[in-house]
């Protein structure tokens, strides 16, 4: 059995510990993200911090590293298996077994939404994991294997924490602790039951080239990305001829971030970072000089912002080879942002403005497709559903940085799956069917909104309370579903069933002027409201 590395994980909690009671009002807010071997997992809990303790899900974690994992309702059991490891805990049971052995836990494991959460000391001395944390971003990655980049933030490190006890006669041997890595957050998803491994969503995992939710106008030098979720961008150590920029200045004034240095300030490596919006901003062969802004640096430095598009700016030295600063823009919306060229090599500006939003509307059915059929009058969902997103573009016409995209504009057929790619195509910020309902009786009636994935929940919920009092129809609620085009989708994607066909009253009123007209302003309003667009 792998013996328990107390000393690794036990530094790595301290640090977690800090942060999770970290006085700045930021680092309150910001969900903990999970990341495994540079992906970033998105499960439908994110980790949490208990009582001082991370605790992570478990199921998410095992399967995406091979291991089996069954649940046991009556008993509340998981059991984990992966290369003659045999993990078995309970919920709400302090105590654990490994190979039939028993360790003691430091806090139980507990279930949110069907996920069994475990202190990520358990994880990563029992599935044979490193562990490293960001502060910055609020962030854990695992790596299986020893596949993880050391890193050094400066950040001292206590002593692991007493009481995380085995059973009697286990050797504990001592690891050489793990040290902050920064980038993006985590998202969970799985109950306990279920044996399929839950899929990662491409937009989820950070860029590290300024392409990611951040579109640049601005091109990125060759060689400036890299494997993203971990040190985005970091490029090779400067050789040791290679001069180490000292950076004395870093300020953000008339929507322009400049930093400057005492000699030529290396080539920036953007990465974009989501819930709440950050842009990060990678000096690879930079040192912090001992005061910037004529202030003493510390481990954590932090810049209040009176901005347009920002609140803060916070930067340290991210890691010590290569020397590295990060520097992290905590942004009030989604920006584009262009590196400017200038004539004093010791000085960078970047221009910060306005991000151009992508909303993709989609009339479900079409053509040969007719969707469903009303029983009353013979008239068919597909020109309801067309008619309702014509409107909806024309209402969402002219607005400031918003463009929008159809994946269908007339009366014709397109697959499933082509939907959901033209939106991932696009690189699309939201996408909407619009739909009606049917059913075998005609008193059934009501508004659905649909979505699958829970990064998709607010959308829904605010498309859903727009649309009840646009038309008046009875609240059949918000509901999961694993429908292709939200499923298959990376953005937050929904569907809304506006009404039922099969209802005589709905169906009369769904085909009116005015209640299309009404319905498609609200819509247009909550996909406004869901950006933040004025």
């Amino acid at each position: 059995m792998r013996k328990l590395v107390t000393a690794l994980v036990g530094a790595v909690l301290l640090v977690l510990m800090w942060s999770g009671s970290s006085g700045t009002g930021y680092a309150a807010d910001n969900q903990v993200r999970l990341f495994l071997n540079r992906l970033e997992l998105k499960p439908e809990v994110p980790p949490r911090i208990v009582n001082e303790l991370t605790l992570v899900p478990v199921r998410i974690i095992s399967e995406e590293m091979g291991a089996e994992v069954s649940w046991n309702q009556e008993k509340q059991q998981v059991t984990i298996q992966r290369d003659g490891m045999l993990l078995q805990m309970a919920i709400n049971n302090p105590v654990a077994t490994v190979n039939g052995t028993a360790f003691e836990l430091e806090t139980a494991p507990i279930l949110d939404k069907g996920n069994t959460l475990l202190p990520v000391r358990f994880v990563t001395e029992n599935l044979g994991m490193d562990v490293q944390w960001d502060n910055l971003t609020r962030s854990v990655f695992l790596f299986d294997n020893g596949d993880s980049i050391p890193v050094s933030t400066g950040e001292s490190t206590a002593p692991p924490k007493a009481g995380a006890s085995s059973s009697p006669g286990a050797t504990v041997q001592p690891s050489p602790a793990a040290t902050p890595n920064p980038s993006p957050a985590a998202t969970p998803s799985v109950s306990p039951s279920a044996s399929v491994k839950p899929s990662v969503s491409p937009t989820s995992t950070p860029s590290n080239s300024p392409s990611s939710s951040v579109k640049p106008t601005a091109t990125p030098s060759p060689g400036s990305t890299a494997a993203p979720g971990v040190t985005p961008g970091i490029s090779p150590s400067p050789g040791l001829d290679t001069p180490i920029a000292v950076i004395h200045t870093i300020s953000l004034e008339d929507g322009r971030i400049t930093i400057s240095a005492d000699q030529a300030v290396p080539q920036p490596v953007f990465s974009h970072l989501t819930n709440p919006s950050r842009l990060v901003i990678d000096l690879p062969g930079a040192r912090l000089a001992q005061t910037v802004n004529g202030k003493a640096v510390g481990s954590m430095n932090e810049m209040p912002l009176a901005a347009e598009f920002a609140e803060r700016i916070r930067f340290s030295q991210f890691q010590d080879q290569p020397p590295t600063v990060r520097i992290v823009v905590d942004l009030k919306q989604k920006i584009d942002y262009t590196l400017l060229e200038g004539k004093n090599p010791a000085e960078l500006s970047i221009a910060l403005k306005g991000y151009n939003f992508l909303v993709v509307l989609d009339a479900g059915h079409g053509d040969g497709d007719p969707g469903a059929i009303s029983k009353i009058t013979g008239r068919k969902e597909k020109d309801f559903n067309l008619s309702m997103v014509l409107k909806i573009a024309k209402a969402l016409e002219g607005i400031p940085n918003l463009q929008v995209k159809l994946t269908r504009q007339d009366d014709t057929f397109v697959e499933l799956n082509e939907r959901a790619d033209f939106a991932n195509r696009l690189d699309a910020d939201v996408f909407v069917s619009v739909h009606a309902n049917s059913f075998s009786k005609e008193t059934i009636s009501g508004t659905e909104t649909y979505y699958s994935r829970d990064e998709s929940r607010a959308l829904a919920d605010i498309l859903h309370n727009r649309i009840l009092p646009a038309t008046g129809f009875n609240d059949r609620g918000v509901r999961k579903s694993d429908l292709r085009v939200t499923l298959r989708t990376v953005m937050p994607a929904v569907l809304c069933e506006i009404g039922y066909l099969s209802s005589p009253e709905e169906e009369a009123a769904l085909f009116t002027e005015k209640l299309q007209l009404q319905t498609a302003e609200a819509i247009a309003a909550g996909i406004r409201e869901y950006l933040q667009i004025p």
